[in-house]
């Protein structure tokens, strides 16, 4: 609205009129924060999301990454839902929209992440570029740039990010995309490792659609494939050159090595 001052002069009331809306809608039409939602209530919906039959043409696809939000826990007497490790593998289209080809989760032990890694990357094949997050921890960032550097030696691109932003706030970015219908999604493309589910993208829908930005237990409360999803997203989407609103929470992140 300070941005219009014709509209102001022309009804003087209409801000006034904005003010005095229930706080969603005023979040939206006076502040034109398009992210904010009722209490409790979650950024994705499957119904924006399409589903292929088939995945694009290599012709089509003009960047390829498999991001992974990566754990090391399996489940014990203290803790009988740890995080999975996931990776979301997504392409960025000619036409600016995306895709997700391929969705995988499991649980694994660190001596395990090496192997998963490159049974994925030898599966993806050279072309798709392999996106590790970097833990500010200064062991963990060396353990992931010594293992990054191997794939790299091994023909495998593959590059450390590090964000800055909470997971909503990370979020908020891909759920904005996907609401738009600029994401889509390969039918049966997600693959439950761990829990023995193949070809079947429920447990995806599930999680992302639960997902509210606020920490759960228990099986229901895992985010795991969400920050997959972020980190996917993030890095495709920050070559792009749009509207400093539209790109916010991208421009946040800090993509250097």
């Amino acid at each position: 609205i300070e941005d219009n001052p014709p509209i102001q002069k022309s009804n003087p009331l209409y801000k006034s009129n904005l003010e005095a809306l229930p706080r969603i809608e005023k979040e939206r039409l006076l502040y034109g924060n398009w992210f904010a939602r009722q209490e409790n209530s979650t950024y994705f919906n499957r119904a924006t999301m399409p589903e292929l039959s088939y995945a694009p043409s290599p012709a089509d696809i003009v960047k390829l990454v498999r991001a992974s939000d990566m754990a090391a826990t399996l489940p014990n007497d203290n803790n009988r839902s740890p995080d999975y490790f996931a990776s979301v593998k997504m392409a960025k289209l000619r036409n600016g929209e995306y895709v997700i080809l391929d969705v995988k989760r499991t649980r694994i032990t660190f001596g395990q992440w090496e192997a998963h890694i490159l049974q994925n990357a030898v599966q993806d094949g050279s072309k798709c570029e392999i996106v590790l997050p970097m833990d500010p921890n200064a062991q963990a960032k060396a353990n992931a740039t010594q293992m990054a550097h191997k794939f790299c030696q091994m023909g495998f691109p593959t590059k450390l990010r590090r964000s800055s932003l909470g997971k909503l706030e990370a979020f908020q970015p891909f759920a904005a995309s996907a609401e738009l219908g600029c994401i889509s999604i390969v039918k049966g493309c997600c693959h439950d490792l761990w829990n023995k589910i193949e070809c079947n993208n429920e447990f995806f829908y599930k999680e992302l659609e639960a997902f509210n930005g606020q920490r759960r237990s228990g099986e229901s409360g895992h985010d795991d494939m969400v920050d997959s999803c972020s980190l996917a997203y993030s890095y495709l989407a920050s070559k792009i050159q749009l509207g400093n609103s539209f790109l916010h929470g991208i421009k946040a992140t800090d993509l250097s090595n």
